[in-house]
C-alpha cells in the first residue's frame, strides 16, 4: 500500500532560468531530499554577450514544484556549482562547493553554507599560493566531525593542465587550517574526482584521473590513481589502474570489510585505420580489497556511451546512476542500475524526457539519493533544436522513482517549468500550525480552483473548493495527525502552486 501511494508522487521534471538569452543554461549537480522539500544546486547562464555564469539554488516541494530559487556569485566572476555533491549538516544547513573565475583571472574554488531558504551563512574562497597556478575542479568534500571538513580539488598549471591534487582541511566556518599537495608527475593532464573519509582509521581515500595523449589519436593513455592517506596527509598506499585499459574512475564507495567499490568509465579502443581510433565507452565497476587486490571487475551498458556517476547502497544492494545508449536507440538515456554486492546485474531502468532529442539528450545524471521507498536524482539534459527555438539548450532535470526505479506515467509532464526570480504568489500561514491554516493569493482567482492536502507520502487527505474571485481561504487542519503535509492549489485539474506545512499538536 505504501508503494502504491508513493508511486503517485513519482515524476520527471525539467527547469531552466526564465530569460531572453539565445540559449539559456541550467545544469544541476547536487541534491538533498528531505520529508518536505528537495534542494538542488547547479549553474545557470545569465547573459549572451559575456557568457556570464552564476551558481544556482533551487528548492522544490516533493511533487517537484518550485518553491524558491537564488543565484550566487561575485561581480565579473563566473561561478560554477556543477558536477559536485551537496550535503546537509546536523543543524539543517546546506553545504555546497564550486569554482569561481573569469577568464582565469584570479581563479579560485569555494566552500559555501546556506540556510534551507538559500540565504548565505558563509562563502570561503581558496587560492593557489602563486600566480603560475590556480585551483579548480572542486568536485567533492567530506565531513570529519562536527568542526572539520575536507575539500578535494586540483591545482592547474598555467596553460599546461593540472599538476597536483589538493586536500584542504577547514573548520566549521570554512576557514582553511591545513593544505596537503600531491604532485602528479609524467602526465599532461589530471582531473580530481571524489574523496571519502574512513572513520574507522581516520584516513581518506581519493581518486585522480591522469592522461597523456589525445582521444583523437592512437596514443591516448588514461589511468586512475586511487590514493589513501592518513590524518596527517601522509600517503599510506596508492593503486593505479592498468595503463592500457584507459579506465576513468571518478567515484569510490566504501564497502563491507573495508573493501572499496570503484565505478567509472572504460574506453575501449577500436582502430579504424589511417591513424584513426574509435573509443567506445562502457560502464566499469570493480571491487578492491584493503591490499589493493581487485576481487572482481565487470563492464555494463551498451558500448558507445555508458558510464556511472553516483551510487547508493540500500538493503545489501548497490544502485548506480549514470548514462547509456541502449540498443534500441542511439540517443543517450538516464540509467538507474541495481547490482548485487558480487557485481551481478539485477535490473536496469532508463529515462528520457519527452520530446528532447540529440545524441546527448538525457545525460549527466549527477547525484543519486535514496528517498522513502524509492530514489530521487538530478542532472542535466540537452534539447538539440535549431538555434531559433527557445527550448534549445541545457535544462536542469529532476526524477523521482519508486523502489523499482519506475516513474508514474500519469504524472510525467512534457510542459516546461521555467524558474522565475520573484516571490511566490501563494503563501500559507501560520507554519507550523496547530489547527487553522490560512492560504492567501497575491491576486484573486479568475476561475474556480481546488485546494488538496496530501501527506508527505502522497496520500490525499482532503480537498476544498476555492471559488473564483477569492484571495483568502481558511483551512481546518485540527483533525490531521502531527506531521508534514503538502497544500496544492489546482485549477482545472492542473497543479498551479504547492506549499509544504507542518501540523503540530
Amino acid at each position: 500500500m505504501a508503494l502504491n501511494m508513493f508511486s503517485q508522487t513519482s515524476f520527471n521534471k525539467i527547469y531552466r532560468v526564465h530569460n531572453s538569452i539565445v540559449e539559456p543554461t541550467c545544469i544541476l549537480g547536487g541534491i538533498i531530499a528531505t520529508d518536505t522539500a528537495f534542494f538542488m544546486n547547479g549553474t545557470t547562464r545569465l547573459d549572451t554577450s559575456n557568457f556570464h555564469y552564476a551558481g544556482l539554488y533551487i528548492e522544490v516541494d516533493t511533487f517537484g514544484n518550485i518553491l524558491q530559487t537564488k543565484t550566487y556569485g561575485r561581480p565579473q566572476k563566473n561561478t560554477f556549482m556543477e558536477y559536485n555533491n551537496m550535503q546537509l549538516d546536523d543543524m539543517g544547513y546546506l553545504l555546497n562547493t564550486g569554482e569561481d573565475n573569469y577568464s582565469y583571472d584570479e581563479p579560485s574554488v569555494f566552500f559555501q553554507k546556506t540556510g534551507q531558504n538559500g540565504s548565505i551563512v558563509f562563502t570561503e574562497y581558496y587560492y593557489s599560493p602563486d600566480t603560475t597556478t590556480c585551483l579548480g575542479s572542486l568536485r567533492d568534500f567530506t565531513k570529519i566531525d562536527e568542526n572539520h571538513y575536507v575539500l578535494f580539488c586540483g591545482e592547474y598549471g598555467n596553460g599546461i593542465g593540472n599538476k597536483s591534487s589538493i586536500m584542504i582541511i577547514t573548520n566549521s566556518l570554512g576557514t582553511e587550517l591545513l593544505r596537503y599537495t600531491y604532485p602528479i608527475l609524467s602526465y599532461q593532464n589530471i582531473r580530481t574526482s571524489e574523496i571519502e573519509y574512513l572513520p574507522q582509521d581516520s584516513s581518506f581515500i581519493f581518486g585522480t584521473i591522469v592522461q597523456n595523449g589525445s582521444e583523437y589519436d592512437n596514443n591516448l593513455q588514461v589511468r586512475t590513481i586511487i590514493t589513501k592517506v592518513n590524518s596527517k596527509g601522509e600517503k599510506l598506499w596508492e593503486y593505479k589502474t592498468p595503463i592500457g585499459r584507459n579506465i576513468y574512475c571518478p567515484r569510490i564507495h566504501g564497502a563491507k570489510n573495508g573493501d572499496f567499490i570503484l565505478f567509472a568509465t572504460e574506453n575501449i579502443a577500436t582502430y579504424i585505420g589511417n591513424g584513426q581510433v574509435d573509443y567506445k565507452q562502457v560502464a566499469y565497476v570493480a571491487r578492491m580489497d584493503t591490499s589493493q587486490n581487485i576481487i572482481w571487475e565487470k563492464r555494463f551498458g551498451n558500448p558507445g556511451y555508458s558510464y556511472f556517476g553516483d551510487m547508493v547502497e540500500k538493503n545489501g544492494f548497490y544502485y548506480l546512476l549514470g548514462t547509456t545508449t541502449t540498443q534500441d536507440s542511439s540517443l543517450s538515456k538516464g540509467w538507474l542500475f541495481k547490482m548485487s554486492e558480487n557485481g551481478d546485474s539485477i535490473w536496469s531502468q532508463y529515462y528520457m524526457y519527452a520530446d528532447f532529442y540529440g545524441s546527448y539528450s538525457s545525460h549527466l545524471p549527477a547525484q543519486l539519493q535514496s528517498y522513502k521507498d524509492g530514489f530521487v536524482f538530478c542532472g542535466t539534459i540537452y534539447n538539440d533544436l535549431p538555434m531559433s527555438n527557445p527550448n534549445r539548450g541545457y535544462w536542469g532535470w529532476l526524477v523521482r522513482t519508486d523502489s523499482m526505479g519506475n516513474i508514474s506515467q500519469m504524472l510525467n509532464t512534457s510542459n516546461t517549468e521555467p524558474i522565475k526570480y520573484e516571490q511566490l504568489d501563494m503563501c500559507i500561514f501560520p507554519n507550523p500550525t496547530v489547527g487553522i491554516l490560512n492560504l492567501a493569493l497575491k491576486e484573486a482567482l479568475k476561475e474556480d480552483a481546488t485546494i488538496i492536502i496530501y501527506t508527505a507520502e502522497g496520500k490525499k487527505v482532503s480537498d476544498i473548493v476555492f471559488l473564483k474571485g477569492e484571495k483568502h481561504k481558511q483551512i481546518n487542519t485540527y483533525y490531521l495527525p502531527q506531521g508534514f503535509y503538502n497544500c496544492v492549489l489546482q485549477v482545472d485539474g492542473n497543479q498551479v502552486y504547492s506549499k509544504s506545512f507542518l501540523k503540530i499538536n
